[in-house]
């Protein structure tokens, strides 16, 4: 798949793995392009973001009057973080969100599979309870004697 342009090179590495992702546990990238493309634009613009905050970390500013207010870009920068994590979890990029969202990539025996005979549980013995409590004309019709 190709990577739209506009996207700065976070903003393309993003694309590319969420791309991979999908394509590793079976979605069809052709339908999620918007969502791949809006993702890939939140993570570019919380990375930004964050840069700014690197260059000068201050968590607390002098107001117009002289009041203590608190750095804008730490908000900006919660709310960047915030968006591109949603984005992330619809898409289903996490494995818990894949877990929540019944796409979990499973390897390897079921859950609750036994891995030894002696380990089996017995068979079921409820389809016989329940033969004997029926009317013969039933059993009959369902091919039970």
């Amino acid at each position: 798949m190709n990577v739209p342009r506009g996207l700065d090179a976070v903003g393309k590495a993003a694309f590319r793995e969420a791309a991979s992702i999908l394509a590793e546990i079976g979605e069809d990238l052709d339908l999620n392009v918007s969502a791949l493309r809006a993702y890939a634009h939140s993570e570019s613009i919380a990375t930004s973001i964050r840069e700014q905050w690197l260059a000068e970390p201050r968590a607390v500013l002098t107001g117009g009057r002289g009041a203590q207010v608190a750095n804008p870009v730490l908000r900006e920068l919660d709310r960047a973080e915030r968006r591109a994590a949603d984005l992330r979890d619809a898409l289903g990029l996490t494995p818990l969100s894949r877990r929540r969202a019944g796409r979990a990539v499973r390897a390897g025996r079921p859950a609750g599979a036994a891995s030894a005979r002696d380990r089996a549980q017995p068979p079921s013995r409820r389809r016989a309870e329940v033969a004997a409590l029926m009317p013969p004309a039933v059993r009959e019709a369902l091919g039970d004697s």
